[in-house]
């Protein structure tokens, strides 16, 4: 009797330790996914909604990094603005660093965070003959950023062959995640297959809140909303295309229509033609369409926040 109960007792713990080790199995987490990149909030009452003006004027402001591509370059950085500078100083113009913050990996699904902070001080409104001073406080990001998107497509040398053959799959338009963690986005890519060459349409937006402008330090200097210069026509609504593979090519020479390596968005959309040519025949098979674009973001957020001169 006493060897039937150890027996069962073995028994129970070998289930629960294969089971449990079911339980630790780990699977590979989707974290390309979304439609922000830098996300900007201000803490709470920092600024305050009402303050008088002998007090200091602090700002600080949670920035997250909730896409995919990690930011912190030298000219990544925050703008405050809104403000008249004669009432308000000490508030630079050349703004603040982003910090630098790793995108979301596999590992850490929610990206990293850090603060910048500003401190002004108000100048006596009574000096001015003023009681108060309503005005709003905007927050502008400017960086650089970049999205890959990924897809499984049907290369198809032969799509009309007469003959019957048991083929591996049938060219159709795919998905490509709708999102890749960043404010552009590829969406889609339609497959038109013909013999020996295969044709693919790529769908790309801007489907964050903010302006998307080329990639480069220079353009996000021009970002900033005391620059002089400022953005553009011809800065604004680009985003360069670095990469487009198919089966181990790349074969961007062929994509357009393209200005100087850009994609010009119009609306918020554009579509571009790429073309892959088979090197040898060969028998239908799927591989991955690899895009890759990098862009210039700038965006944007406000509090609305008053003065008001002390005794």
């Amino acid at each position: 009797m006493q060897k039937q109960y150890i027996l069962i007792v073995f028994l129970v713990l070998l289930v629960s330790c294969i089971g449990g080790g079911r339980k630790e199995t780990k699977t590979f987490a989707e974290f390309r996914t979304g439609s922000e990149g830098v996300r900007m909030e201000f803490l709470s009452n920092l600024p305050p909604p009402r303050q008088y003006d002998d007090q200091d004027f602090n700002i600080q402001l949670k920035v997250t990094n909730a896409g995919a591509y990690d930011v912190g370059l030298a000219t990544d950085r925050v703008y405050i603005s809104g403000f008249d500078p004669s009432i308000i100083t000490g508030i630079s113009t050349f703004g603040e660093p982003i910090p630098q913050l790793q995108g979301k990996t596999q590992f850490n699904l929610q990206g990293q965070y850090g603060f910048v902070n500003f401190k002004g001080m108000p100048r006596s409104l009574r000096s001015k003959n003023i009681d108060k001073f309503p005005f709003p406080i905007i927050a502008t990001a400017c960086y650089n950023y970049h999205s890959t998107a990924q897809g499984n497509v049907c290369i198809d040398p032969d799509p009309f062959s007469a003959t019957l053959k048991q083929k591996a799959c049938t060219p159709i338009s795919v998905s490509m995640g709708g999102t890749q963690g960043g404010p552009i986005a590829v969406q889609g890519a339609t497959v038109e297959s013909s013999p020996g060459r295969i044709r693919f349409r790529i769908d790309i937006a801007n489907v964050g809140n903010g302006l998307v402008y080329k990639f480069g330090p220079e353009f996000s200097q021009k970002c900033s909303p005391y620059d002089q210069r400022g953005l553009s026509f011809n800065e604004v609504d680009a985003v360069r295309l670095d990469r487009v593979e198919v089966s181990g090519t790349n074969i961007l020479p062929s994509c357009k229509p393209l200005d100087q390596g850009y994609v010009r968005l119009f609306n918020n959309r554009a579509s571009i033609e790429c073309e892959f040519i088979l090197p040898r025949a060969v028998a239908a098979y799927v591989s991955p369409l690899l895009v890759d674009l990098s862009y210039g973001y700038q965006q944007s957020i406000q509090r609305q926040v008053e003065i008001v001169a002390s005794q």
